[in-house]
């Protein structure tokens, strides 16, 4: 094969190989509360035939000014869901993954030389790979394509200096300005690349500069500079090109006010994606620890690289800080930061490959780079093909059943909620029905989502906090999170509150004077041995081909029937189970009714299994305590706390045993 023929097939397979890993990579069910909001002000746009500009949708924020910049997204999601449903959007969100894939592809080659492809591909899929979980159906997706876009065509300007490359730019950032609120980092790349570009311009012939050339020899820096300034400031009023102009404009940086991990920050302590990435590695130990070893890596890249650029040292410093500021930035600070640290690293892995490869052998780095990749499709594919269907949302993250009931029942009136609940609700049961609370909080005060907060964790403020409210019903999760098993606990002893519906993941609540006279529901009594049954039947049904959902399941319900107190409702959900998740249950539910020696045989029999086994450990230190043994008590939080730092039941009993202690 000739050496131009050879050159044009290994570019045609890394193209496909990229496009198809990151493809696969994309393929997930629907695990976000936001799409439903997007996808309901896309059919709301639809019928009204203009902008909103006031929230239609909650009880807790109607008629407040709204600016939805994610108007383009939420028109474009809701027509191809009208045309193909959910997996429809989920493979048009992971054909734009694979788009902004190809044009970082291109950008590599273009800089670093078609060799790059060989390292660049499983490099950047592996880091792909690991941030799957934060490639959620938003307008996330379409901002990576324009930060691929924007990066690849600055690139391009800086090594050739060519202004039509730049002429795209102001037109892209139209666009993206009414895509989503992060379209401000499009100003942000010009004005690094365009100080960076000053900075070569008038320091860069002095010996103390530490940065190689920022543009090609044929580039005129300062002309290049002038280029970039006039660009910037093009982008910058192409993001007032917006229905909502100048508070388009106002919505990034108040969102990146609420990001920043400062103290007394509700917005950041509380929301799971807004938690630093090392916070979240200390609560849920491995689930971020690749942040660390990225980082390294993405240090070290730079650290060696022998022609080091101040634009790409500006843009990674920029990226870390955001993803250190919150782990929903870590897929950015991956999607950009990768390209740039094989850009950096090549000129170093040519010397290497030189140095330590004779003739014969250089295929090794080839063949090393191909294996890799080979791993990374392997592993997209056997985690894609685990996922349940792409034409439903993920299980348990929607109230779907909860929804039908409502439906089924009729009327209208406001719903109190779990957040991430909300923008479900309002795409099924609205305008009749509408969330006190949803994921929009941009239209909330930091006082309102701080009293929400407060009603959810303290249940005893609950029953005063929601009179003036007038809610109908009340949907809660019972897992993903566990925050709303105490308030579940509260209504299912109230009064007022009557249960009218679980599958043991979510629950609807309802006042009790109205319950009778709505299509003659009944309230449900978890302690019934004739409702676990039927719960129980209605689950084998629903996941009689998926036994692991089935087993989860199980363990859902039995949870729930453990909060509101009924645990023989729990030993019965768990008859078939034994995970280890079912069998710690199961050691609860003998410590509920004071068998303390058969909760201490399955928590040891759990132990001999796993020394580290937290909830077991959890369960010894509650059955020493009971016994007396004060002592012993303390060795088993003491264990469960160097396996789990953060370990909260540890640390509440451990906090009572020294309470108790002291007050002898």
């Amino acid at each position: 094969m000739r050496p131009q023929r050879r050159s044009g097939a290994e570019s045609w397979y890394w193209s496909l190989a990229l496009a198809a890993g990151a493809f696969v990579i994309g393929l997930a069910p629907l695990a976000d509360g936001d799409l439903w909001w997007h996808l309901a002000a896309g059919r709301e746009l639809v019928r009204t035939r203009a902008f909103l500009m006031t929230d239609p949708f909650s009880s807790g924020a109607a008629g407040r000014p709204w600016s939805d910049v994610h108007w383009l997204f939420q028109l474009v999601a809701y027509g191809i869901h009208v045309l193909g449903g959910l997996r429809a959007l989920v493979f048009g969100k992971s054909a734009l993954v694979a788009a902004g894939s190809l044009v970082l592809l291109a950008g590599v080659a273009r800089v670093a030389g078609s060799k790059a492809r060989d390292v660049f591909v499983p490099v950047f899929l592996i880091a792909l790979f690991t941030t799957r979980s934060l490639l959620l159906l938003r307008p996330i997706i379409p901002t990576l394509v324009f930060v691929s876009l924007f990066f690849f065509l600055l690139e391009c300007f800086r090594r050739e200096g060519r202004l039509a490359l730049l002429v795209p730019l102001p037109l892209l950032q139209i666009a993206w300005a009414n895509v989503q609120a992060l379209s401000m980092l499009g100003p942000a790349l010009v004005s690094m690349y365009a100080f960076a570009m000053a900075t070569w311009a008038f320091f860069g012939g002095a010996r103390w500069f530490p940065f190689t050339e920022e543009c090609g020899a044929s580039v005129d820096a300062r002309r290049a500079t002038r280029g970039l300034v006039a660009i910037l400031a093009l982008c910058l009023a192409a993001c007032f090109v917006t229905p909502y102009g100048a508070r388009a404009i106002a919505l990034p940086f108040s969102l990146l006010q609420r990001l920043l991990p400062t103290a007394g920050n509700a917005y950041s302590a509380n929301i799971a994606e807004n938690v630093p990435p090392f916070s979240l590695e200390r609560t849920g130990p491995g689930y971020f620890g690749h942040v660390s070893v990225y980082l390294g890596l993405l240090g070290l890249c730079l650290a060696t690289s022998r022609r080091l650029l101040l634009s790409h040292v500006v843009v990674v410093v920029a990226l870390v800080s955001l993803a250190l500021a919150g782990n929903r930035n870590v897929l950015l600070l991956y999607w950009l930061g990768t390209p740039i640290a094989i850009i950096s690293v090549m000129p170093t892995l040519r010397r290497l490959r030189v140095a330590f490869f004779r003739r014969r052998a250089r295929f090794v780095p080839r063949w090393l780079g191909r294996a890799t990749l080979a791993g990374v499709m392997i592993a997209a594919t056997t985690a894609a093909a685990r996922e349940t269907s792409f034409a439903e949302a993920a299980s348990w993250r929607a109230p779907v059943e909860s929804a039908r009931v409502i439906r089924a029942r009729g009327g209208e009136g406001s719903i109190f909620a779990a957040d991430q609940f909300g923008g479900y609700l309002i795409w099924t049961l609205g305008p009749r029905f509408r969330p006190y609370m949803d994921t929009r909080l941009v239209l909330r005060s930091e006082q309102e989502f701080e009293e929400y907060l407060a009603v959810v964790d303290n249940p005893a403020l609950f029953d005063e906090w929601e009179r003036d409210k007038g809610f109908e019903y009340v949907v809660l999760p019972v897992l993903y999170p566990d925050r709303y098993l105490p308030l579940i606990a509260h209504l299912y002893a109230s009064d007022r509150w009557g249960l009218i519906y679980t599958d043991g993941s979510e629950t609807l609540f309802a006042r009790k004077e109205h319950s009778a006279g709505q299509g003659g529901t009944e309230i449900w009594s978890l302690g019934s041995v004739e409702v676990t049954d039927r719960i129980l039947a209605s689950l084998a049904r629903r996941f009689a081909d998926a036994p692991q959902l089935l087993e989860v399941a199980h363990v859902q319900l039995a949870t729930l029937e453990m909060t509101v107190g009924e645990a023989s409702g729990a030993e019965r959900a768990l008859a078939d189970s034994s995970t280890p998740a079912a069998e710690a249950l199961r050691a609860r539910c003998r410590l509920a009714v004071g068998d303390l020696d058969g909760a201490a045989a399955i928590a040891e029999l759990a132990l001999a299994q796993d020394a580290s086994d937290i909830r077991s450990l959890d369960v010894m230190a509650v059955i020493a305590a009971r016994h007396g043994d004060s002592m012993k008590a303390l060795d088993f939080l003491h264990r469960a706390l160097d396996v789990d730092p953060f370990d909260g039941e540890a640390g509440q009993l451990l906090a009572r045993l020294e309470d108790h202690g002291n007050s002898r």
